[in-house]
């Protein structure tokens, strides 16, 4: 049971913090100020229109990337870096890609140049209706992490793949990517304890799952459950996984005790 739930907390505050990140751009997506500047591709208006609700919910909400695209996918305007735009992002953000596709609003967690965040993408149409683009507003992980550690006394650590993640994130910080922060073919990208998580999570266990795994294992003596929790990105495509892990020692004691 006490699996079960750690499994539950996980999937439900991933899934939360995407529908929040989605419920932002949307927001966004139906500024008639953004509608026109897009449209008419006036990036310093844009970049006027929206800088001040950046820095706001930056501060307040934890939204580390606010990113407008023109379709079908190419990079109009970063809020967290105004100085890089033109890029086209369709070989790897399938979740832009299929936004300006479809004219429909998405979420879900994909890893972008900065790095990996839990996005929601909405279209943008100019003010006669016509589709033009996009907004994307990204989520760290590492505060969704801490406010679960806070709330509910677990430890997690965001595991990513490797390879993927040193092609796509090229301006992200480059530390990430340390020897020390090496599992197998994965990397550590954020944990709220790792020098605890680094003695209960070898690389076999983090080895691909299409179902999250569970087991227990002993750190200073003491008995931790531990579920590891594949992360899926938009399309599907497997990005890494979440392992969930905390102290079984009071069931445990209570267990033996009877």
């Amino acid at each position: 049971s006490q699996v079960q739930l750690m499994s539950a907390i996980i999937t439900f505050n991933l899934d939360g913090a995407s529908g929040n990140a989605l419920a932002r751009a949307e927001i966004i997506a139906a500024e008639p100020e953004v509608r026109a500047a897009l449209a008419r591709q006036d990036r310093p208006a844009l970049l006027a229109a929206t800088s001040g609700m950046f820095a706001t919910q930056k501060d307040k909400y934890s939204v580390t990337q606010v990113q407008f695209h023109r379709a079908p996918a190419t990079s109009f305007l970063r809020l967290q870096a105004p100085e890089r735009f033109g890029d086209d992002l369709s070989s790897f953000r399938p979740i832009v890609v299929a936004v300006n596709r479809e004219q429909t609003a998405k979420k879900g967690m994909e890893t972008a140049r900065s790095g990996p965040a839990i996005f929601g993408v909405a279209p943008i149409a100019a003010p006669d209706g016509t589709h033009v683009g996009s907004v994307e507003v990204g989520m760290d992980f590492g505060p969704v992490l801490d406010r679960l550690k806070a709330a509910y006394g677990l430890d997690l650590t965001l595991f990513l793949d490797e390879a993927p993640l040193r092609q796509t994130a090229t301006a992200m910080d480059p530390t990430v990517l340390a020897e020390q922060n090496r599992v197998g073919s994965t990397i550590k990208y954020y944990s709220t304890d790792w020098d605890l998580m680094r003695t209960l999570v070898t690389s076999d266990d983090l080895r691909v799952h299409d179902e999250p795994s569970d087991y227990v294992r002993k750190a200073a003596g003491k008995p931790y459950g531990v579920i590891i929790v594949p992360l899926r990105g938009a399309s599907g495509e497997l990005l890494g996984a979440v392992a969930v892990t905390q102290s079984f020692a009071p069931t445990r004691g209570a267990a033996d005790a009877h």
